[in-house]
């Protein structure tokens, strides 16, 4: 059953009191920088990674791979039954680690991105019998607005509203691994991460004070889960 108005208010007030551990986490992982191709830079973000789940109390497995960056397993074990005995049930959060940008990236000029799409899409063929053209491909399939997203969303936005705000619903043209979740009709969220604009591009951002009350509603999602 959903979360009464005193406890989610308790997980807001929480989450705002962690605001430097949010903060600090955060920025401790991204100056960490993990490419995705490189398994040494994404295995030394775990480690970090690994090390503050379990000073919360975690339980960490690393699940190694041979060519890319290990996965992580973190377990959260109950602290009691529940009501008539039952154990509470289990939630599954995935996410992910590795970054976009190679390592250094944060020491070198923001204007490189911009000047490597600019070469690119200046290319022009030099022989006349021949073309040039420039095209992508589809690697994830749709996050569809099925009815189980929807009441999902719906569930979201009431914890929104209890926190005192709305969690306006939108879409867009980008893709996730909810993509995969999704095709496999699980219901499914994406964007319930940090506010702020500008994804993957030079001017990206976060709206550090937006980080625990983000947080509030994400845990109290999970935690009226049913």
């Amino acid at each position: 059953m959903a979360m009464s108005m005193s406890r989610l208010y308790d997980l807001q007030k929480f989450c705002r009191g962690e605001r430097a551990w949010l903060v600090e986490t955060t920025e401790a992982l991204v100056r960490l920088e993990s490419p995705t191709t490189d398994k040494a830079a994404v295995d030394r973000c775990g480690r970090e990674l690994e090390s503050r789940l379990g000073a919360i109390g975690g339980l960490v497995t690393r699940l190694t791979r041979p060519d890319r960056g290990d996965h992580l397993l973190a377990e959260f074990p109950a602290a009691s039954l529940g009501a008539g005995g039952r154990r509470p049930s289990q939630i599954l959060l995935l996410g992910h680690f590795d970054r976009v940008w190679p390592v250094g990236q944060l020491q070198r000029s923001g204007g490189d991105a911009m000047r490597l799409d600019t070469a690119i899409r200046g290319l022009a063929a030099t022989d006349g019998r021949t073309s040039m053209e420039m095209s992508g491909g589809v690697d994830r399939p749709p996050l569809e607005r099925s009815a189980g997203v929807v009441r999902l969303y719906e569930q979201a936005r009431q914890v929104a509203r209890e926190l005192g705000s709305d969690l306006a619903e939108g879409g867009t043209g980008g893709g996730s691994d909810g993509n995969f979740t999704a095709a496999l009709g699980v219901s499914t969220l994406d964007g319930l991460g940090a506010i702020g604009d500008g994804a993957h591009a030079l001017h990206e951002y976060v709206e550090v004070e937006a980080l625990p009350d983000r947080a509030a509603l994400v845990a109290g999602l999970i935690a009226g889960m049913r």
